[in-house]
Parts: structure tokens; C-alpha cells; sequence
């Protein structure tokens, strides 16, 4: 299918999820100037296991996660604080184990909108979606560079549980580095945001 326009992705259960300051909605055609003004920020991309991202590389992403958002396999969420009416971010939610139920969890945030507490608010509200019966997950995980304390503080934050350190985990830019481990499992006690 051809996206155009301010085409969006079909509906799927989950697909939008609000709070008081938050909309996590899908993806829009017209997301992509702001992903790339915030994504090529060296601050937004250090702890991934990328090469530095250029302009064509958002791109290229962008346009991947448009073409698969109506995948049965993974979930992509726009995080539009409410006060800015423009994305700051994304998160995912991704089956990585469909016959034991099992989820991981990735997102980024536009470093200018770090500090504010819009990443733990997006992902606690991904995190009860994953573990409630509309998404029908049992255990969804995380994993943060051990050197990514807001990322791996934010998992806390939300509920999860830090089960161990990967060592030698990912390869970021030629480096071989250790990451965090954070789990949830339905029936966990998730504290109130």
C-alpha cells in the first residue's frame, strides 16, 4: 500500500494511548521533519547500536516503520506531549518469543524534551498495555547500556525489575558494550504514575 498524504496506520488493538500529558498514536507521514531534526542530535543516538544517523537514515526508518505498522508482531507509538502538538519520540513494543508471551520494549526521546518525564509516562502506559489482555503479553523486557542511567532509571520508575547485566551485549559504533537487563511479568505490582 502507498502512503500519502497524512496517511496513518490502521487501527489495531492498543494502537493509541492517551494520558493527561501524553498521545502515543501512530506514526504519520508528517512526523518525519521532526524526526529528523531530533534524531541526527549525536545526544539522541548514543546509546544506540547504530551509526551516527544522518537525515537519510531517519528516512529510511521512517519509512520501514510506515510500511510495517499494521505488522501483528510489534507496535510503534509517536509521543506527542499534548502541550508541543509535535512528536518528541517513539517507542516500540516488539513479540520477540510468541509462544511464551514475551515482549521487548525500545524507545528514543529528542534530548531537548529529556528531563521532563514524558519517557516514563510513555512507557508505563506501553508497559500496562503490554501486560493487560488486550496485548496478552506475560513478560516484557527491556535492555539499556549500563553507562544509560535515564534509560535504565526510567524501567525502575515504571515497575520493571533489573534481572542481570548481558555482557558484551551490543556493538555501538566498534565498541563492544555491556547492557541492563529489566523485566516485567503480569501479576507484578506497577506503581501508580
Amino acid at each position: 500500500m502507498a502512503i500519502t498524504g497524512d496517511a496513518v496506520a490502521l487501527p489495531k488493538p492498543g494502537r493509541a494511548l492517551k494520558s493527561a500529558r501524553l498521545l502515543l498514536r501512530p506514526l504519520r507521514v508528517d512526523d518525519l521533519a521532526e524526526m529528523q531534526r531530533y534524531a541526527v542530535d549525536p545526544a539522541f543516538w548514543r546509546w544506540l547500536p547504530l551509526p551516527p544517523l544522518t537525515a537519510g537514515a531517519v528516512a529510511e526508518f521512517h519509512a520501514a516503520r510506515m510500511a510495517d505498522a499494521d505488522a501483528p508482531d510489534r507496535w510503534l507509538w509517536a509521543i506527542e506531549p499534548l502541550a508541543l502538538q509535535r512528536i518528541c519520540g517513539t517507542i516500540e513494543l516488539r513479540t520477540r518469543d510468541a509462544a511464551n508471551a514475551a515482549a521487548d520494549m525500545g524507545w528514543g526521546l529528542d534530548a531537548g524534551q529529556q528531563g521532563k518525564g514524558y519517557m516514563t509516562e510513555a512507557a508505563a502506559m506501553v508497559l500496562r498495555f503490554a501486560l493487560s489482555d488486550d496485548a496478552g503479553f506475560e513478560r516484557v523486557w527491556a535492555v539499556a547500556d549500563v553507562d544509560n542511567e535515564a534509560s535504565w532509571r526510567v524501567m525502575e520508575r515504571i515497575g520493571m525489575r533489573r534481572e542481570g547485566t548481558l555482557r558484551r551485549h551490543a556493538c555501538r559504533r566498534g565498541e563492544w558494550r555491556d547492557d541492563h537487563l529489566y523485566a516485567a511479568v503480569r501479576g507484578d505490582v506497577l506503581p501508580a504514575l
